[in-house]
């Protein structure tokens, strides 16, 4: 496969960092990209210049995969919450039909909210880049989890069969002696199905944990009910956290007269048995 990647947005310098990077992660060396991957940088013509068509698929000739990254930066002065919009991205189809070239949008979400199931919603700007786009897939990013989740949301017009199930990317760094801990990085395919669900319960628990630290790293010395009315949650779930956290010497507990008083643990501070 011969890959075109069209930058509007980061520049070359950064560009070829990144694919140098996976290309080390993966082990492939130069060489075995030799007129296989062409990078272009801060394209002259963007989708909505009106030369736009005739640029594109020249710049697709010869390409079995052009990526345009992305689509905010490739369509500058066109305001994505509006329709016309589209106009953009209908003229890549026809460039694609012409060339037999595919071309990868990358476009960014919208910020989430709870109507984040339906695929129309997730991408930033109109509805119609969604009804524009053949395959669209989701990419989803957890603060918990360095996984990706990648889901389909859109089958393409031609495809045949049903949709792809939903899969994640672990993006791992790949250390070299010589070139130091970030040297390159490694992108694995991992199905869903083989990803233990995560548990909701835990999650909960660790939040609660996690602003009970918070509020004592702001205000060192803080009681058990003095926390509890500051943490938004029910008082036992802030009690039974701030018990865990102590036994696991996270927090350290001093009693003073009649108060229990609790203050971050130093780093220098040992365990307690």
């Amino acid at each position: 496969m011969s890959v075109r990647h069209v930058d509007h947005e980061q520049g070359l310098w950064a560009t070829k960092k990144r694919y140098q990077r996976l290309a080390f992660g993966l082990g492939i060396v130069p060489d075995e990209l030799a007129n296989r991957l062409e990078l272009c940088a801060f394209h002259p013509v963007h989708l909505n210049d009106p030369q736009a068509e005739k640029a594109y698929a020249g710049a697709a000739e010869g390409f079995d995969l052009v990526v345009i990254d992305a689509l905010r930066a490739a369509t500058p002065g066109v305001d994505e919450n509006d329709s016309k919009i589209r106009a953009c991205i209908d003229l890549l189809t026809r460039v694609s039909e012409k060339t037999g070239a595919a071309f990868l949008v990358i476009h960014h979400a919208a910020k989430p909210r709870e109507t984040h199931n339906d695929g129309r919603t997730i991408l930033r700007g109109s509805s119609a880049i969604f009804d524009a786009a053949g395959s669209t897939f989701v990419m989803q990013a957890s603060d918990r989890d360095p996984r990706r989740l990648v889901r389909q949301a859109k089958m393409s017009a031609s495809a045949e069969g049903g949709p792809i199930p939903p899969f994640y990317l672990a993006i791992e760094d790949v250390p070299s002696d010589g070139l130091g801990p970030t040297a390159g990085l490694r992108v694995r395919y991992q199905p869903a199905q083989e990803i233990k669900p995560r548990d909701a319960e835990a999650d909960r628990k660790h939040a609660i944990e996690q602003k009970v630290l918070q509020m004592i790293a702001t205000k060192p010395g803080m009681t058990v009910r003095e926390l509890r009315t500051a943490v938004k949650g029910r008082a036992g779930n802030v009690s039974t956290a701030i018990e865990r956290l102590v036994q696991r010497v996270a927090l350290e507990e001093r009693q003073v007269g009649n108060r229990r008083e609790f203050y971050p643990m130093k780093p220098t501070d040992e365990p307690r048995l």
